[in-house]
């Protein structure tokens, strides 16, 4: 069913890529299916005729978008393969924003800060434990694993 909405939302592009709502769908369809590359160029499509947008399309692109960026609710089976962690969040953030600024209301603003937390708790992973929290986890332990004494490097 989604192939063949794929297909019809492709054919309709052809006719007229001027439309947003029909673009908006087709990434919608291609993040579903896995179509990363497919959706991320149809999403810069979208954004060129933005204006055209109505907001409850934006909100639900924004929300699909986002769906597919967090792993944490992903189903069985769909980690990576369909879900990767922040793999479309600064796409869900950019139209959730148009769909704020557009008169979206609370629902946008909901999305619009989900994707912020989302963005901020991805980026915090990746950097790790800070230097001062290495410093002071391994000034706790002062003997190595055969009990001979650390001996702190400068």
């Amino acid at each position: 069913l989604l192939r063949d909405a794929l297909r019809f939302f492709t054919e309709a592009n052809l006719l007229n890529r001027n439309r947003p709502q029909v673009n908006a769908w087709l990434v919608i369809c291609s993040v579903e299916l896995g179509m990363v590359n497919i959706a991320k160029q149809t999403f810069r499509q979208v954004l060129r005729c933005a204006s055209d947008l109505d907001c409850k399309t934006a909100i639900e692109l924004a929300e699909v978008l986002l769906n597919f960026s967090n792993e944490a609710i992903a189903a069985t089976g769909e980690r990576v393969v369909l879900v990767e962690d922040g793999r479309y969040v600064s796409e869900a953030l950019a139209i959730g924003e148009l769909a704020v600024s557009a008169g979206g209301g609370e629902k946008a603003s909901s999305v619009v800060a989900a994707a912020e937390t989302l963005r901020e708790e991805l980026r915090a992973r990746s950097q790790g434990p800070t230097p001062a929290a290495v410093v002071a986890g391994s000034a706790s332990s002062t003997k190595n694993e055969e009990g001979a004494p650390l001996i702190a490097v400068a």
